[in-house]
């Protein structure tokens, strides 16, 4: 069952990120762009915004759940970095052994 939630008053209780609040009230019924650009806030956000966010009423919850449901979007990076240093290492061991 849908919040009700007026979009002008959450928008202003969760400034600067009214846009954002407005999102996650509606989550899950987003298109595809707000769900993109949901989950690029959520990403790249300060801890200190998302943990504004969270403490809304109108959408507690709801950033926790975004991350639950796209786990696949908040996993780290692979670093490849550290396979080519693994892979020189294993190089230089080989070689020495020569």
């Amino acid at each position: 069952m849908a919040t009700a939630y007026n979009e002008f008053a959450l928008s202003t209780d969760a400034y600067p990120n009214g846009r954002i609040a407005v999102l996650l009230a509606r989550y899950p019924r987003l298109n595809a762009d707000e769900l993109d650009e949901l989950v690029s806030f959520a990403k790249q956000a300060p801890a200190d915004e998302t943990r504004h966010l969270r403490t809304i009423a109108t959408i507690a919850g709801k950033l926790d759940r975004l991350m639950r449901d796209h786990p696949d979007q908040f996993r780290p990076a692979p670093q490849p970095l550290g396979w080519l240093a693994a892979a020189a290492l294993l190089v230089m061991a080989a070689v020495a052994l020569l």
